[in-house]
């Protein structure tokens, strides 16, 4: 579609004001001695922001007239870091908030003057928007550290480190804004840029940063084949590489082999139930070439856990990331080997015959697969397990299975189910038949993914809770 006159002109009005508010809101921090009138200002300055994107009065600085998204995931996550953070982390925030404001910028900006194309299926970016924001965030997250080097506490920083540090940046937070849409970029680009800032600027850890740099090739690696053999799709192959990158990278081989467990073993098993039986096919939202909504909802958990440890060394954060994978592999392998096979399925809540494949469902072929798969992923971590090792194990499985129960009960009451117009049949899909569904029940912003990403979640809290009990 064309872009006229004046379209181009509210972009660039919109750009401009994105980049100074942004910067100001980087350097004035460095500036500050006490920070009582920043934390009134920026608190202020939030709640105007929540009135002014509710009533829809900043909708028209749009060139689609749409829903000014971005302005408040950004003020929440301004608001947010200001009142929590420590004044010595304001460097590192600077760095993730300096690449927002530039490179997300100059990336819009240089995106909308050329001929787009699909890096996902949702949203439209360019080469040479993309391009254009790697090279600026590489160039801020390794000359800004250089030259403002008194504000991260040290005299200088080894050069080598920081060309490595900067690739790294560069190389995620690209790819995180070619994933982003309805203004979320604003806030996982400033987010993960401080996040990982803090990491390897805080800590300066040459071996963390080595090791963090194959890994991120082996995540490249993973996820062109799986795209290539339709383990993922295109969104869910660069989706692998952003999560798997952090995981392989910061965790090594003690956290990536029980993920690639998971993903290699379970992609394996939905290949060989769809050849088995495709007729239950039609009840699932998703097929078994995972997009990254499901790449998220299996494996963010543990996204989450490998960065807070991190930042906050603990073997509870490790067994909690074993827990999450147990939980989404029993609920993966419970579907698919429950459904490999014609067998009677019941539902969770009254034991009442349910149809194959339908949500809330469980049978004794899908629970006895459950627990298989919750085994086999909390066995590749074994070796890592230094005390209480069965006692670990015994409690990592049990929180896998729970953890795929509460996928069952959520699926069979808060997940949204739609009846086919067409053939009178109750699925997950919202669009079936060729034709649109009407839902049959559920709430339909709870979909599978979510359940998948709730049912991991209470495997970690599961596993933690009893742990922290036994500990008493």
């Amino acid at each position: 579609m064309a872009i006229v006159k004046g379209e181009v002109n509210k972009e660039v009005m919109r750009k401009l004001l994105h980049f100074v508010a942004i910067t100001v809101s980087a350097v004035v921090p460095l500036l500050l001695s006490t920070y009582i009138f920043l934390k009134l200002i920026t608190l202020i300055s939030a709640i105007l922001v929540v009135i002014s994107v509710s009533s829809g009065t900043l909708d028209s600085i749009r060139k689609d007239d749409d829903k000014s998204w971005g302005i408040l995931y950004f003020a929440l996550f301004y608001t947010v870091s200001v009142f929590i953070l420590p004044p010595g982390f304001f460097p590192y925030l600077a760095v993730g908030l300096l690449i927002l404001a530039v490179s997300d910028s100059l990336a819009a900006l240089s995106g909308s003057s050329t001929k787009k194309m699909k890096y996902i299926l949702t949203v439209e970016k360019s080469y040479l928007g993309s391009f254009i924001f790697f090279v600026s965030s590489f160039i801020i997250s390794w000359l800004f550290p250089v030259y403002f080097s008194e504000l991260f506490g040290l005299e200088s920083f080894d050069q080598s480190y920081l060309l490595i540090f900067a690739f790294v940046v560069s190389v995620l937070l690209t790819l995180i804004e070619a994933l982003s849409t309805k203004g979320i970029d604003n806030l996982l680009i400033p987010l993960f840029g401080t996040i990982l800032s803090v990491i390897f600027l805080g800590a300066q850890n040459d071996e963390l940063l080595q090791m963090f740099v194959p890994g991120l090739f082996l995540a490249g690696v993973i996820a062109f084949i799986s795209y290539k053999v339709s383990f993922l799709t295109a969104n869910g192959s660069i989706s692998t590489f952003i999560l798997a990158g952090l995981i392989f990278g910061l965790g090594g081989w003690k956290w990536s082999l029980p993920i690639m467990t998971f993903f290699v073993l379970s992609s394996l098993l939905s290949k060989v139930r769809k050849k088995k039986n495709a007729v239950v096919e039609s009840y699932f939202e998703k097929t078994g070439t995972r997009d990254f909504g499901q790449v998220f909802a299996n494996g963010g958990v543990g996204g989450v856990l490998v960065i807070v440890n991190a930042l906050f060394p603990n073997d509870i954060w490790y067994f909690a990331y074993i827990a999450s994978l147990a939980a989404v592999t029993a609920d993966t392998w419970a579907t698919e080997t429950g459904t490999l096979k014609k067998n009677k399925t019941y539902n969770i809540l009254n034991f009442k015959p349910l149809p194959q494949g339908m949500s809330g469902g469980i049978s004794v072929a899908g629970t006895t697969g459950g627990i298989i798969g919750a085994i086999i992923v909390t066995a590749s971590g074994f070796y890592w397990f230094e005390n209480s090792v069965w006692l670990v194990s015994s409690l990592l499985v049990i929180a896998g299975v729970f953890g795929s129960f509460v996928d069952s009960y959520l699926g069979a009451t808060l997940q949204v189910q739609y009846n086919c117009k067409v053939c009178g049949k109750i699925t997950e899909n919202k669009y079936h038949c060729g034709a649109n569904s009407d839902i049959f029940r559920g709430n339909k912003a709870v979909n599978n993914d979510l359940v998948n990403l709730i049912a991991g979640v209470f495997g970690s809290l599961f596993f933690i809770l009893i742990w922290g009990l036994i500990q008493l």
